[in-house]
């Protein structure tokens, strides 16, 4: 990630047909990232949001990270939750 250069990932979830369609995007005039520096922003930013969330309404944060991460199992043990992905190599840096 270039320092000083901001970084934009614009993630849509789109219902459709029973399943929630997900998108994840960038904006075309800032820099290009690779595929592990757009996971570990996007899970700082799940980070903060947890923590935030805390100070807001008094949600517990270990309680919203532990069904953040039970989430995230139960999308890798089911075989049928991304039986259809596609990530477009032209948008990352290191495709």
């Amino acid at each position: 990630m270039e320092n000083n250069k901001k970084h934009t990932i614009i993630v849509s979830a789109i219902p459709e047909n029973g399943k929630v369609n997900i998108e994840i995007g960038f904006i075309n005039q800032e820099p290009k990232l690779g595929y592990d520096e757009t996971c570990h922003i996007l899970a700082s930013a799940i980070s903060l949001l947890i923590r935030g969330t805390t100070k807001i309404d008094g949600t517990k944060d270990y309680k919203l990270m532990r069904d953040i991460i039970e989430h995230l199992n139960s999308e890798f043990v089911n075989l049928g939750s991304f039986d259809d992905p596609y990530v477009n190599p032209n948008l990352f840096d290191n495709p």
